[in-house]
């Protein structure tokens, strides 16, 4: 997925830039792991993990029949199916991984650019479905693995985040929108283009009105999740 820090002292790691930081030396971020993509790197619209990322949630909600037992089947496939796309042939390292019982989201410690730059994450979701028991904890592990699965598809991945809550996220670092989005929910939606509001005026008052009567990236949608 990514490449390994050029920091000095950081260089068999990877170490990613928290986002959300307005203003920067572009050389004193370029020695961050950066993403491991070319001009030639295939750039998924939907990827097969995903449907079974789908059915895991579908199953552990009770839309589709199975219960918790398909829904293990389906998370795991899911799993498989990532690590199958991304290269992975080693079915013993996936099973390990599949397993795990102790593994949770690293946090965003020791940044080498100083402290102001960490994030101590707060989840202790595990990778192994047996790590957890709630069904709000499997919830948890569906959509994070969904999110590494879903890599890189950025708009996709934004909205399962608002669709669910997860996965857990480092809030911005620098928040420009004057207190009006939330920095630990983030940007709820796009606003409208200034050229609607002012070359096609009666629908956007009428669609503002639909969304609550406002336009601003903090208002939610009616399909995410509201708290």
């Amino acid at each position: 997925y990514f490449t390994k820090s050029t920091f000095s002292g950081y260089t068999d790691q990877y170490v990613g830039m928290r986002s959300g930081e307005a203003d920067f030396d572009k050389a004193s971020v370029a020695a961050y792991s950066m993403p491991n993509l070319t001009s030639g790197s295939a750039l998924p619209v939907f990827v097969a993990a995903e449907t079974q990322f789908l059915l895991a949630e579908a199953a552990l909600k009770g839309w589709i029949e199975g219960g918790e037992t398909k829904a293990r089947e389906y998370y795991e496939a899911g799993i498989r199916l990532s690590m199958e796309q991304n290269g992975v042939t080693d079915s013993e390292a996936v099973s390990k991984y599949l397993s795990n019982t102790t593994l949770t989201p690293a946090g965003h410690s020791k940044d080498p650019r100083g402290t102001k730059y960490n994030y101590d994450r707060k989840t202790t979701v595990k990778i192994a479905w047996e790590g957890e028991t709630s069904t709000e904890k499997h919830l948890e592990q569906i959509i994070t693995q969904k999110w590494i699965a879903n890599y890189p598809m950025g708009l996709e991945a934004w909205a399962e985040y608002r669709r669910t809550g997860y996965p857990e996220l480092a809030p911005v670092i620098d928040n420009l929108s004057g207190g009006v989005v939330d920095s630990n929910r983030g940007m709820r939606r796009l606003a409208y283009p200034l050229s609607e509001k002012d070359q096609n005026t009666t629908n956007y008052q009428n669609a503002v009105t639909m969304i609550g009567g406002t336009d601003t990236p903090a208002v939610d949608l009616f399909w995410t999740k509201k708290n």
